[in-house]
C-alpha cells in the first residue's frame, strides 16, 4: 500500500513538471507558470513534507523559482510542520536566493539586483565553468521572483527576519570555510544592505575579502614573474579590498567595539600569513587602511615596519620600530596611579623592537653614509653603539661592525691620519704590534703568560725586533658585562708587574706595553691613531671574536686593514676567523672556522715554550704514575658544568668504560661552577660519583691542582674543551701523558698519536686504557711529550718568525696597491704622503 502511495506521489509529481514544462512552450510571459506555482503551493500549503519534497524535486529540475516560493511557504507556514526545522527552512532560502541571484548577475547583468551601498563582488567566470546558461524567459522569471522575494521579507515578522540573516551569516560562514567565499560575499551583500546594524555580518565579510586576496595572490596572475615576494594583490582583490574600506569608513559609526575588534584581528592575521609567505609588500597593503582606522594599533607597526624593511625602506622602518617601542614600554609610577598590565609581555616584545630598530638604523645608517650625510650617520653609529647590551653584538653583527668600522675611518680621515703605515726597512721585520682587545689576568686563565713568553722568545730570537702589546679595551665602547675580575680593565699595575717578570730587561726597551680606557667610538679612534703612530710593519690580532672571553680587538682591526699588514693567531682553538687578514697562522692542524677569504693559512706552532718550564718538564720520566689510577680534566668558566651536563649517550659509554675497564681508576674533573647541578644534569655520573670513581672539584689553588695533575697517571682533554692548554701545560712539565682531540688548543702541542678525531671516541678511550695498564706504554708516550715540547722549542720561534716576516711583505704589498677611495669627498682621501 505504501509502495503505491509513494508510485502515485511520483506520477503526480511528473506529471506536473510535465505541465510546466509545456506551460513554458505555451505561455513565454511565464504568467500561467506562476499561476500553476501557486495552485501547486496552495494544494499542499496544508501538508509540509509534501511541500519540502516539491521544494526538492524542483531544485533538482533546476526549477529555482518554484524551489524558492515552496520554501517560502513552509517559512510562512511553519507552525503546521514543526517537524521541519526552523534553521533548514530559512538556510534554502538563503541558499536558492543567493545562487538565483549569483545566476541572474552573470548571465543577465542588466537584470541583476544590486545592493549600491556595499562593496560590489565580481561574478568571475571561472566560478560558472560547466553551468549551462539558462534562457533569457528562466532569467526574467528569476528577476521577478527576486523582486517579489525581498518585498515579502520586509513583510515577514521581526522574528523571521532574524532567522533569515541567521541563515545568510550561516550561509557565508560556510563558504568561508570551505574556501568558497565569492559565495559568502555574495549572501552577505542583502544584509549589510537591509540590515545594518546587524553586527555577524561585517567580520564574516571581511573574512571573504581577505581569503579573496589569498587567494588571489596564489593564482599565476596575482604572483610576479619576480617570485612571490615580489607579488601584489591582483587588481580584483586590490579594488574589493578597497570598496571594503570605503564602505567601513560609512558604516564604522554603527559596529559596537566587538565587531571591531574582530575585523582588527582578522587584518592582523591575515598580515601576519602574507609575511609567513614572504608578501611583504602585500601584507602592508592589508594592514595600511586598517592601520588608520584604529587609535590602538600597536601590533599593527610590526607588520609595516618589516614590510618597510623588505623594501630597504630604512628610514620608515625605523620610524616604526621606535614608535612601537615606546607604545609597549612597561610603565609605572610610584603612586601607582599608571601600571602597565602584562608588563613582562610588554617588556619582552619592547626588548624585541629595540633590537629591531638597532638593526634598520644600522641599515639607515650605512645608506647615510653612501649618501654623503655624514651627520646623520654619525648620529645614528653612536646611537647604535650606546644601545648595545653586549660588546659580542658588535663583534658579531655585520653590519654593525661595518657601521662602527666606517665611523672610526672617517674620523681617521678628518685627523690626516688615514694614511698607509710605510715601513722603515721594507722587508724587514722590525716593529710588530700585538693588539689585544682586553687580557685576562688571573691564575686560572694562561692567556697573559701565553702572550708575554712568546713576545720574550721572539725578542730573543731577533735582537733588532721591537715589540708592542697594545690593549684597546674595545668591549668598552659598549657597557659590557665584566664576568670576572680578571675582565677588570683597571688592573694595569698588575698586567705591567706580570710583564716585567716575564720580560725581565726586555721591558720598557724593546718590549713596550700600552693600554687605553678610552670609552666610545672615539674611544677606538684614539687607540687606532696610537696604533698608526707606532708604524708597525705587522699588527698581529689574537683570539678571535667569538665568545665572551675573546681576546680580538675585531673593530680596531676592521678600521685598519686598509693601512697595516694584519695577521692573526689562535689563542682559543674555537674562534672565528673572516676575510680581514693578510695570514692566519694556526698552531695545529684543527679546522679553521670562519671565512678567512684570501688569507695566506699557515700552520705552526706558537713559541710560547719558557726555558724554566721545559727544564721542568725534561726531568726524568717516572711510569709509577700510571700505577695511581688517577685521571684528571681540566677547564675553567662554565665550560666544565656544561660539558658534563651535555654528554651524549655516545660519549658516556665511551669515557666511563675507561672506569670499567681498569677497576679501581678514579677520575677527577676540576674546574666546575655548581656541582650539585651537573650531577642532577647527569644521573649516570652522579652514580659513579657516589660509587667513588668519578670526583668532581671547583676551581683549585694552583699548587693544589699542581699536585694532582702531576702525580696522576692521564691528563684527558675532552672533546668540547676548547681552551684550556693551562692545565695540560702542569700536566706536560710533570711529565703526565695527555690525550686530547684535534679540535683543541691543546692538540697544537702534543705528539700525533695523542691526538683524535672528535668522532673517535672508542679509539681515545682504547687508548686510555693501554696506558693506565701497559708501563712501558705509558713511559713511550710520556717521553714521545718531552721530544715533541723540545722540538717546538726549537723550531717554533724562527718559525713563527718567518710566518711573520711573511704576512707583512704579503700585507704590504696589498695595502700600497690599493688606491684611494673614489668614493670618499677629497677632503677625506688618503693622500701620499701627508704623514711622515
Amino acid at each position: 500500500m505504501a509502495k503505491t502511495a509513494s508510485s502515485l506521489k511520483s506520477g503526480l509529481r511528473r506529471a506536473a513538471f510535465g505541465t510546466l514544462t509545456a506551460l513554458t512552450h505555451a505561455d513565454p510571459s511565464g504568467q500561467a507558470e506562476r499561476q500553476l506555482h501557486r495552485t501547486l503551493i496552495g494544494r499542499l500549503r496544508a501538508k509540509p513534507k509534501r511541500l519540502q519534497s516539491l521544494a526538492w524535486h524542483a531544485e533538482q529540475r533546476e526549477d529555482l523559482v518554484l524551489a524558492l516560493r515552496a520554501w517560502q511557504a513552509l517559512a510562512a507556514n511553519r507552525s503546521r510542520g514543526k517537524d521541519i526545522p526552523a534553521t533548514k527552512v530559512f538556510g534554502k532560502l538563503a541558499a536558492l536566493e543567493t545562487r538565483m541571484r549569483r545566476q541572474v548577475g552573470f548571465f543577465s547583468p542588466g537584470d541583476a539586483l544590486r545592493f549600491d551601498d556595499v562593496p560590489q563582488v565580481a561574478l568571475t567566470s571561472d566560478r560558472f565553468a560547466g553551468q549551462p546558461a539558462p534562457g533569457a524567459r528562466t532569467l526574467r522569471m528569476e528577476r521577478a521572483a527576486l523582486t517579489q522575494f525581498w518585498n515579502d521579507v520586509a513583510k515577514m515578522p521581526e522574528a523571521d527576519q532574524a532567522r533569515l540573516r541567521k541563515a545568510y551569516s550561516a550561509l557565508a560562514a560556510h563558504r568561508n570555510r570551505a574556501r568558497r567565499q565569492h559565495i559568502a560575499l555574495s549572501a552577505l551583500q542583502p544584509i549589510l544592505s537591509l540590515w545594518p546594524e546587524y553586527q555577524t555580518a561585517y567580520p564574516l565579510f571581511y573574512k571573504a575579502v581577505l581569503q579573496s586576496v589569498l587567494d588571489m595572490l596564489d593564482t599565476p596572475e596575482g604572483q610576479s614573474a619576480d617570485g612571490p615576494e615580489e607579488a601584489v594583490v591582483a587588481a580584483d582583490g586590490e579594488s574589493l579590498l578597497n570598496a571594503w574600506w570605503d564602505f567601513y569608513e560609512v558604516r564604522q559609526d554603527r559596529l559596537i567595539e566587538t565587531t571591531r575588534g574582530q575585523i582588527w584581528r582578522l587584518s592582523l592575521r591575515c598580515a601576519a600569513d602574507l609575511q609567513k609567505r614572504g608578501l611583504m609588500n602585500d601584507a602592508e597593503q592589508v594592514m595600511l587602511p586598517a592601520f588608520d582606522f584604529w587609535e590602538d594599533n600597536a601590533a599593527a607597526l610590526t607588520v609595516l615596519a618589516q614590510a618597510a624593511e623588505s623594501r630597504g625602506d630604512w628610514r620608515r622602518a625605523a620610524d616604526h620600530w621606535q614608535l612601537y617601542a615606546s607604545i609597549m614600554n612597561p610603565v609605572s609610577t610610584k603612586s601607582g596611579t599608571i601600571r602597565a598590565d602584562n608588563a613582562e609581555e610588554r617588556a619582552r616584545k619592547v626588548g624585541f623592537a629595540r633590537r629591531s630598530l638597532r638593526d634598520v638604523r644600522a641599515e639607515l645608517a650605512l645608506d647615510c653614509h653612501a649618501q654623503g650625510k655624514r651627520r646623520e650617520f654619525r648620529e645614528l653609529a653612536a646611537r647604535i653603539v650606546e644601545s648595545l647590551p653586549d660588546q659580542r653584538l658588535l663583534k658579531y653583527h655585520p653590519t654593525h661592525l661595518k657601521v662602527a668600522q666606517l665611523y672610526v675611518q672617517d674620523a681617521l680621515h678628518e685627523d690626516g691620519a688615514f694614511v698607509p703605515v710605510r715601513p722603515e726597512r721594507p722587508g724587514r721585520l722590525r716593529r710588530v704590534v700585538l693588539c689585544l682587545d682586553i687580557l685576562k689576568v688571573s691564575d686560572v686563565h694562561t692567556h697573559s703568560r701565553v702572550i708575554f713568553t712568546m713576545c720574550r722568545n721572539m725578542l730573543r730570537h731577533d735582537p733588532d725586533l721591537h715589540m708592542h702589546i697594545v690593549i684597546t679595551n674595545e668591549r668598552f665602547v659598549v657597557t659590557t658585562p665584566i664576568v670576572s675580575p680578571s675582565f677588570n680593565p683597571l688592573r694595569d699595575t698588575e698586567i705591567e708587574e706580570r710583564a716585567k717578570a716575564a720580560l725581565g730587561d726586555l721591558y720598557g726597551s724593546r718590549f713596550h706595553l700600552d693600554i687605553h680606557y678610552e670609552s666610545g667610538l672615539e674611544g677606538v679612534v684614539e687607540s687606532c691613531k696610537h696604533l698608526l703612530d707606532l708604524r708597525p710593519d705587522l699588527i698581529l690580532y689574537g683570539g678571535g671574536h667569538r665568545g665572551l672571553f675573546s681576546n680580538e680587538s675585531r673593530l680596531v682591526r676592521h678600521a685598519l686593514f686598509d693601512l697595516v699588514p694584519t695577521a692573526f693567531f689562535y689563542i682559543q682553538a674555537n674562534n672565528e676567523v673572516d676575510s680581514r687578514f693578510d695570514m692566519i697562522i694556526a698552531r695545529g692542524p684543527h679546522a679553521i672556522e670562519g671565512d678567512p677569504g684570501e688569507a695566506a693559512i699557515r700552520v705552526q706552532p706558537y713559541p710560547t715554550i719558557v726555558d724554566e718550564a721545559l727544564a721542568e718538564a725534561q726531568k726524568a720520566v717516572d711510569p709509577a704514575k700510571a700505577t695511581s689510577k688517577t685521571i684528571v680534566s681540566a677547564i675553567t668558566g662554565v665550560r666544565m658544568d656544561v660539558r658534563l651536563s651535555e654528554m651524549s649517550r655516545a660519549e658516556k659509554d665511551g669515557f666511563f668504560s675507561i672506569l670499567d675497564r681498569v677497576p679501581g681508576t678514579v677520575w677527577h674533573f676540576v674546574g666546575c661552577k655548581d656541582v650539585a647541578a651537573v650531577k642532577r644534569a647527569n644521573k649516570e655520573l652522579a652514580q659513579r660519583v657516589r660509587a667513588g670513581q668519578i670526583k668532581l672539584h671547583t676551581v683549585m689553588p694552583l699548587e693544589e691542582f699542581t699536585s694532582l695533575v702531576g702525580n696522576a697517571a692521564l691528563f684527558l682533554h675532552l672533546p668540547g674543551f676548547t681552551g684550556g692548554s693551562g692545565g695540560a701545560a702542569v700536566a706536560r712539565r710533570g711529565a703526565v701523558p695527555i690525550l686530547t682531540f684535534s679540535h683543541s688548543d691543546v692538540s697544537g702541542r702534543q705528539p700525533p698519536e695523542t691526538v683524535f678525531e672528535t668522532d673517535n671516541i672508542a679509539g681515545f678511550a682504547d687508548m686510555a686504557v693501554t696506558l693506565l695498564t701497559d708501563r712501558n706504554r705509558w713511559a713511550e708516550i710520556a717521553e714521545r711529550q718531552i721530544a715533541h715540547t723540545e722540538w717546538i722549542r726549537e723550531t717554533s720561534v724562527e718559525g713563527f718568525h718567518d710566518c711573520l716576516s711573511e704576512a707583512a711583505q704579503l700585507g704590504l704589498r696589498r695595502v700600497t696597491a690599493r688606491p684611494a677611495s673614489q668614493d670618499e669627498p677629497p677632503s677625506l682621501r688618503v693622500v701620499e704622503g701627508s704623514r711622515s
